[in-house]
């Protein structure tokens, strides 16, 4: 009855390292489906990022480009803006010297009218 119960041992001791080194396979396999899946899963989020990091930059230059013609249009603006007050004083200088102009015109129609005979 010992050998039996010792056979008994041995054999189930063989049968329960038999199911752990059994058990072991599909979770190293496990292990590395899941390390492939996170592997592929890093190639896609770099991807992700590499596509963010480049509609940022396109977004950088865009608004870049953006504020070099808001200081172009200022810069416009300014001339214009020169130019006009520019136009504005010739336009009061060339009224003042009409209006000068006119007075004399004026004067010297009532000098006339005084000179002339009346009839």
């Amino acid at each position: 009855m010992k050998k039996c119960v010792g056979s008994l041992m041995i054999v189930l001791l063989i049968l329960g390292l038999g199911l752990l080194v059994g058990c072991q396979e599909p979770n190293e396999s496990d292990i590395v489906k899941k390390a492939r899946l996170v592997g592929q899963e890093n190639i896609e989020l770099k991807k992700q990022v590499k596509k963010q990091d480049q509609a940022i930059q396109e977004q950088k230059d865009l608004l870049e480009q953006c504020r070099q013609e808001v200081v172009k249009g200022q810069e416009e603006s300014t001339d214009t803006g020169a130019k006009m007050l520019e136009i504005a004083s010739k336009a009061a200088t060339e009224a003042e010297n009409l209006r000068i102009e006119n007075e004399k015109l004026k004067a010297h129609i009532r000098e006339l009218e005084s000179k002339a005979p009346k009839p």
